[in-house]
């Protein structure tokens, strides 16, 4: 299905100068996300009050260094970005207060990591402290957004970009570390 999503994306748009690379990043995120949840979901607790203000509070700070919640904005409404798939469609909606950006496979990595986190919370508060293994690892996740960033002061050069690929490629190896440290913490024989 998501062959078939991208091959309909490059139909439609006419994209032809987009790496396989790049299509298939979001698309892993995703994937990874998924298997991951699944995995967890058979140790997954009775609802908590307390554990689900916690995973809430932990999704909130993900949005935000990851850069889909930010403070601000030109008040320009709604837009909806035509993008590969898991890429996009993108939705932003910039107020003058806050800024909302819907980046599909980011929404479903922070989706994805805050539920292992409530599941792995849930199974014992002495787990709280691998919880932080994903916050910090989604700090490194922006580590692609920051290449940009350089690649944009640089210039655009080539080696920029192949600074892109490393550090996507970083985002995506600490990423999957992240889950299977929680997914191992979840499954560990409880105490």
């Amino acid at each position: 299905m998501e062959v078939a999503a991208v091959l309909a994306y490059v139909q439609t748009s006419g994209a032809t100068d987009v790496s396989a690379w790049q299509y298939a990043y979001p698309l892993i995120w995703i994937n990874l996300s998924l298997v991951a949840i699944v995995v967890a979901w058979r140790r997954s607790p009775p609802v908590s009050g307390t554990v689900s203000v916690i995973a809430g509070a932990y999704f909130l700070l993900l949005s935000w260094v990851g850069g889909l919640v930010s403070i601000g904005g030109a008040g320009g409404g709604f837009t909806v970005h035509s993008l590969p798939p898991g890429w996009g469609p993108m939705i932003v909606y910039e107020g003058s207060g806050l800024t909302v950006s819907v980046v599909p496979f980011r929404v479903v990595a922070y989706l994805g990591l805050t539920y292992l986190v409530y599941v792995a919370l849930g199974r014992s508060l002495g787990a709280g402290s691998v919880g932080l293994v994903g916050l910090l690892s989604c700090v490194t996740c922006t580590g692609s957004l920051l290449a940009l960033v350089v690649g944009a002061l640089s210039g655009g050069s080539v080696a920029a970009t192949g600074t892109l690929d490393s550090a996507a490629e970083l985002s995506l190896v600490i990423y999957a570390i992240s889950l299977v440290a929680l997914v191992w913490v979840i499954e560990r024989p409880a105490d």
